[in-house]
Parts: structure tokens; C-alpha cells; sequence
């Protein structure tokens, strides 16, 4: 039979924080609901309950056989336009969009008491008015009422929407980057690019690419995906100016992207034409971008792709498709590139006079075009931006017979600072490591300038840069041109040429090809290597999340005050600590240890007599500071001074040298600004120590150690008071 608390001041100690929630629970008529007053709330859930409102991560409780939700200030955030009518509804009214996928969890929790684990789980919710693909990490743990039964069940989730939903649009950008030097012609490279958007029909649902012909009236079609030959929807030519209703406004599209609405309604279709490989629910909205290269003004066609349906077209998903367009752009500049190569080589053969030059052009277009290829093929296994740098520093080494190379990035403080080079004296470059963007340079100028810098000798050089005279120098021609992408200027690459150079109109298409891939790897890799670090944190945040999760489920397990201490210790020792202490303040006012684990029986025995013989004392200097400033105490190496400054004798010394602790943190446990003890983890005679990074879990784990054990302590009383009542009544 479940006991109940009647105490008024009971009744409301689990909700006194000021959160945003305790407030609203609080305030909720809850009469009206299937859990009933909270004056007949089952002190378990008011365990629970407290212990979900104190945490700074998105917590949420299921309970009773409807499963009715209570949640907390960070889960807010999780469930959108849901908020606040959520609380106290059952789930099946609040999710009835997931309910087939999530209750099948629920009840195997809440009748085999088995807690479940879900990684990366795809749900389509709707939470902000339409479904949204969205992903979770998250963990089910039951949670035991007074009757020994299941009470309800308790969930730690994060949300990994972002980090799923940026990987798979990464993968499709490496792969279009990682193809973009095998199209010969225009033609080729938009199949390539549309096999290659294929592959990703949750965020290209279909897409349309588009070339426009030499009079700038027309657009052919070059490569499709996702339209099932649907001529209606794909035509093979498009006429620019012909304003036809029922086709795609390319010309509208020629300075900047535009979304065309209502799908269906603009080309007379069923809904169910438009249906993708991904999503069974059709697109309604396109994007229209148009492709240009990053050296012109003009489009080079028109990309068209549908947005899913389950994705809000945010500003990433704005320029995950702007940089598909991008891609597409220099897959085409390359294969114009070779077109013209191929062409200038086939002309030169029709001149006999010409054949030694003949010979040597189709060798130098042959070479160009091959190491363009040499350098897209180094790059499908790089991620990066050293190894993009290095590729393109052992390439540009080479390119035109150059002797050295360099590549500098732009910060956002506006100063230049170089990620890689070759064939350069490092004592020349000393000075170089990190300097203005307005420095009268020629890397400098050209970044600020954004256009190419071609010296052909070292009198121009010294014309030019009147301050920086070079009377004899090992090079004599230098190439510097900005790394620009889709505007955005973020460093420059140079060339230094020991023999003169002509830098023909070849010799510089060449090298702005080099340099325009160049830029886009780096630009890749940058965003590559910042999706990395999100996913490395996203990563530590599960773990915590799991021990959590973990402590979360133990400390809701029992109320009785012996087993919640037994559950902490089996929580922190050996996980957080080799091992740890706990003081508590009694009701007069001394401090008593309460519990002492150690991971081995030689510091259990030390610990063990530290205690017997050397109890705490409140009114010392390390115990009183922590337990008036009610901050944590860390020590990341503890010194020998340490040991000696701590040591009340010499056998209070000997047995600290025998648990031989070598990091520790004490944290102060609060309740309601109150503190009712000390909890010490320490690392004794291991290779682990303390950083700053692990303080903000132990201390999220000391608030719940001190609720669970304050819970735990009220319990008891009212437990003992209980008792005193029944023995009255029966003599009575």
C-alpha cells in the first residue's frame, strides 16, 4: 500500500526551486489530471520529481499507467510549440505523431523494468507545426514506487538532430568535391553531380541541373535526379524569357537563390508525383540557385533542388545548397577548362610550322589536365586542412616548374597566418608566422585586392614594393592569387619561380583553377574539422549524459537511507573516483562520516582508520572553507606540502601516504542554500587526475547525491514518526 505524506511543508519542498517548471507544476490544477493532487503524490515521485527539476539537462518523467509527462526547464527547448499544454497530459495525447515507435519502449520499462538505450533515434515530430526530422540519444530507466512495483519511468535525451543531419550533408559535399575532376565536358559533369545527389534524397529530395547556351536565352538540362523522367517536372530545355507559368523561373534566379512555392499548383501534378526515395510525405517548396564560378559575374546555369518536406529551410540548409551549386560550378569550369585545352591542342595540330610548339602544348595541356585530376583524386582522402594543405602544397610545388610554395589563411581578426609552404628558408619566413592583412605585401595585396598578383622579374618586384627591396634574390617570378569562396575571401596561395615566367592567359587560367580548388578544399576541411569538434563534445556529452542517466536511476530506486548512500558509492568508486568520502552534518551540528569506499582493501583499511582516528572536523580551515563558501574544492596535483599541511601527526601522515592520493575535489552538498555535508572523490596511486572539465558533472551529481540523501533522510523520519504512531495507537 503506497504511504503518503501528509505534511504541508512535505507537500511542497520538492517544488521550492524557482525554475521555470516547478512553477508551472505548481500552478497546475492537477486535480484535473490522471496523477490527482500533489498532496497525494507518492513520495516517490516527489523524489523524482525534485531530483529532474534540479538538473540542467533535459530530463522528462512518464507516470502512472497513462504515463502522464512532468519535465524540466532544459527539456523545453526539446518539444517547441508543445510547451506548457504538454504537462500533465498523457504521452499518447502529447506524441501521438511517435507514439507507435516510443511506447513499445515505455511499457517493456514499465512492465519488465528493463531500462532501454536509443542512440541517434529518428523521430518525425510535430513540434513546430509541420513533422520535423529529428534525432535523439536518450534512455529509459524505470522508477520503483513504495510498493516495490514500478512507478513510472524516468528519461535523460539530448537532441542530435544537428550532428546527423550535418554528417550526411558533409558526406554529400566530399563526394561531389571528390568527383568534380572526372567530367571531360558540361554535360558530363551535371550526370556526375546528379548521380552524386542521389545518394542523399533526405535533403534532395530531386534535383534539376541546368546549362545555359551560348545566346543566354536557353537552358538545357545536363543532369537530374529524383523526378522518375516526369517531363512536366524536368523539361530538357527551358526557355529563359518565355515567362511560361508551368515551368521553373530560371531567369529570376540569375543574381541570387529563390524558393518557388506549391509544387503541385505550378505544374498541374498530383501530390503524389512528387513523392521522394526518403520521406513518404511530398515536397511543396523548391530552391532555385543559379552556378557561377567563383572568377565570374554570370551564371553558368541553374541547380534546382526540392527541400524536404520534414526540414525547415534554415540558414544551414541555405548554404549546405549553395555550396552543391558551388561544387557543381567548378566540376563545369574544370571540364570547360579541359574542352579549351583540348580544342587549343587540336588547332595547334593543324598548323605543320607549328609542330615542336604543337608538341609541347599538348604535353603541357595533358600535364595540366592530369594534375588537376592527380589533385581531386588526393583529395577524396583527405578531411583535414593539414592534409588539404599538404596536397596542395606538393602540387603547387610543381605547377608551371614553380621552386616554392605557400599557403596563408585570413582570421577574423584580419590577419594573415600560413598553414603550409615548401622550398622556403624557415629563418625568411620567421617573421612571417603572423601579420596584418593591410601589411604592404604581396600576399597581403592580393588578399585585400582579391584578384591575382603577377610579377614577372625582380625589377618589378622592387618597383612595387619600394620597402621590401630585394637587391639579389634566388627567385625571380612569383604568383600570388586570393582563395575566394562564393565571395568570401579566406587567405591567398603563392608561387616563387627560380626561372623567369611569362604567366601566359594559360599559364593564369591554369593557376586560378588550381587555386579556385585550393580554396574550396580548404574551405571544406575548415567546416570539417568544426563539425569534428562539435561531434567529440556531442560525444562527451553522451557519456555524462549515460552516467547520468545511470546515477538518475539509482539514486530513484530506493527512499531508504542505507541503500541511497550504497548507491552512491556504487556510482562514483571506480567510475568518478578510486575513492570517496561522505560527512554529513548531524543534528548537532558535528560532522560525521558517514561512508567510506575505496576501489582496493589496502585504502579501504587506511581510509578506514583515518576515519576511526582522525574524524572530520567542521571547524577546520579546507572543511570549514567549503562548507561556508559552498563552492568546490579541487586540487588537480596534490604535493608533498599538501600532505604535510593536512596531517595532524606523524601517523596522520603515514596512513595519507599509504592511500597516496594524488588529486582530489571536495564538494560541498546543498540543499535549499543549506549545507548538509561534504562529499570528497579522490584518484589515489593512478594515472587519472582532476581537470576543470570534470567539475561541472561531479557537481550536478553532488546537487542529486544531496537531494536523494535529504529524501532519503525525511523519508526515514517520517518512516520512524509512522512508527511512534501505529505504537500509540496500539496502546492506546
Amino acid at each position: 500500500m503506497t504511504e503518503l505524506v501528509d505534511s504541508d511543508t512535505a507537500n511542497s519542498d520538492f517544488l521550492s526551486d524557482r525554475s521555470r517548471m516547478s512553477v508551472l507544476i505548481r500552478a497546475l490544477d492537477w486535480s484535473a489530471t490522471p496523477l490527482g493532487p500533489i498532496h497525494l503524490w507518492p513520495q516517490s515521485l516527489r523524489t523524482a520529481v525534485s531530483i529532474m527539476l534540479a538538473s540542467r539537462f533535459p530530463m522528462l518523467i512518464w507516470w502512472g499507467s497513462d504515463l502522464v509527462k512532468l519535465y524540466n526547464d532544459a527539456y523545453i527547448a526539446l518539444i517547441g510549440a508543445k510547451h506548457p499544454t504538454a504537462l500533465g497530459k498523457p504521452g499518447r495525447e502529447v506524441w501521438p505523431e511517435i507514439w507507435d515507435v516510443i511506447s513499445p519502449m515505455l511499457n517493456s520499462v514499465s512492465n519488465e523494468g528493463t531500462a532501454t538505450w536509443s542512440e541517434n533515434q529518428m523521430l518525425l515530430l510535430g513540434r513546430n507545426g509541420y513533422l520535423e526530422e529529428c534525432y535523439f540519444t536518450f534512455s529509459y530507466s524505470p522508477i520503483s514506487d513504495e510498493t516495490g512495483g514500478i512507478g513510472g519511468v524516468f528519461t535523460v535525451v539530448t537532441e542530435t538532430t544537428a550532428q546527423i543531419v550535418n554528417e550526411r550533408r558533409s558526406r554529400t559535399l566530399h563526394e561531389l568535391a571528390a568527383r568534380a575532376g572526372e567530367a571531360k565536358t558540361a554535360p558530363e559533369a551535371g550526370r556526375i553531380a546528379a548521380e552524386t545527389l542521389a545518394l542523399n534524397p533526405q535533403d534532395v529530395p530531386f534535383a534539376l541541373i541546368y546549362l545555359l547556351k551560348p545566346d543566354r536565352q536557353r537552358a538545357t538540362l545536363i543532369g537530374s535526379t529524383g523526378t522518375n523522367g516526369d517531363a512536366a517536372l524536368s523539361p530538357p530545355v527551358i526557355d529563359l524569357y518565355a515567362r511560361a507559368p508551368n515551368t521553373w523561373p530560371l531567369a529570376e534566379a540569375d543574381s541570387q537563390p529563390m524558393t518557388v512555392p506549391d509544387l503541385a499548383a505550378r505544374f498541374s501534378m498530383p501530390k503524389s508525383q512528387l513523392l521522394s526515395a526518403a520521406w513518404d510525405t511530398p515536397p511543396t517548396h523548391a530552391r532555385l540557385l543559379p552556378i557561377v564560378g567563383s572568377q565570374q559575374e554570370q551564371p553558368l546555369g541553374y541547380l534546382v533542388s526540392a527541400i524536404s518536406p520534414h526540414r525547415a529551410l534554415d540558414d544551414a540548409y541555405a548554404l549546405f545548397l549553395s555550396m552543391i551549386a558551388e561544387h557543381v560550378a567548378t566540376s563545369i569550369a574544370n571540364a570547360h577548362i579541359y574542352e579549351e585545352e583540348r580544342e587549343s591542342a587540336a588547332a595547334l595540330a593543324t598548323s605543320a610550322l607549328e609542330n615542336q610548339r604543337l608538341y609541347h602544348d599538348i604535353q603541357q595541356a595533358m600535364q595540366r589536365t592530369s594534375q588537376l585530376q592527380e589533385v581531386t583524386a588526393e583529395l577524396t582522402g583527405t578531411l583535414t586542412l593539414a592534409e588539404v594543405g599538404a596536397v596542395f602544397i606538393r602540387q603547387g610545388a610543381l605547377a608551371l616548374g614553380g621552386a616554392s610554395c605557400f599557403i596563408d589563411l585570413l582570421t577574423d581578426a584580419q590577419m594573415l597566418v600560413p598553414i603550409q609552404n615548401v622550398g622556403y628558408d624557415p629563418e625568411l619566413l620567421e617573421p612571417w608566422q603572423h601579420f596584418s592583412v593591410d601589411t604592404p605585401v604581396l600576399i597581403a595585396e592580393a588578399v585585400r585586392s582579391g584578384e591575382p598578383i603577377w610579377l614577372h622579374t625582380l625589377q618589378s618586384w622592387n618597383a612595387r614594393y619600394p620597402l621590401f627591396q630585394l637587391e639579389k634574390s634566388e627567385y625571380v617570378s612569383w604568383a600570388v592569387l586570393p582563395l575566394i569562396v562564393k565571395g568570401r575571401t579566406i587567405g591567398g596561395i603563392g608561387f616563387s619561380f627560380e626561372q623567369p615566367q611569362a604567366f601566359g592567359e594559360r599559364d593564369q587560367a591554369f593557376l586560378v583553377a588550381f587555386t579556385r580548388q585550393c580554396a574550396q578544399a580548404i574551405d571544406r576541411a575548415t567546416l570539417y574539422e568544426a563539425e569534428k569538434t562539435a561531434r567529440t563534445q556531442a560525444q562527451k556529452a553522451e557519456a555524462k549524459l549515460a552516467l547520468l542517466a545511470q546515477a538518475g536511476m539509482l539514486l530513484a530506486t530506493s527512499l531508504d537511507y542505507e541503500t541511497t548512500l550504497s548507491n552512491l558509492a556504487q556510482l562514483l568508486v571506480p567510475e568518478l573516483a578510486d575513492y570517496y568520502a561522505l560527512d554529513l552534518i548531524d543534528a548537532d551540528h558535528a560532522l560525521r562520516r558517514v561512508a567510506v569506499v575505496a576501489q582496493n582493501a589496502a585504502i579501504q583499511e587506511a581510509m578506514s582508520a583515518i576515519a576511526r582516528d582522525y574524524p572530520p572536523d567542521p571547524n577546520s580551515a579546507t572543511v570549514r572553507a567549503v562548507l561556508s563558501s559552498g563552492k568546490t574544492m579541487f586540487v588537480a596535483d596534490a604535493s608533498d606540502d599538501l600532505y604535510h599541511a593536512m596531517a595532524q601527526d606523524e601517523q596522520h601522515l603515514y596512513l595519507m601516504h599509504q592511500i597516496g592520493f594524488v588529486s582530489f575535489v571536495m564538494l560541498p552538498l546543498i540543499v535549499r542554500t543549506q549545507a548538509i555535508g561534504v562529499m570528497t572523490l579522490s584518484m589515489a596511486n593512478s594515472s587519472r587526475h582532476y581537470s576543470e572539465s570534470d567539475l561541472p558533472l561531479m557537481e550536478e551529481l553532488a546537487r542529486r547525491a544531496a537531494q536523494a540523501i535529504e529524501n532519503a533522510q525525511l523519508y526515514r523520519q517520517a518512516r520512524q514518526s509512522i512508527a511512534v504512531r501505529d505504537e500509540f495507537l496500539v496502546v492506546a
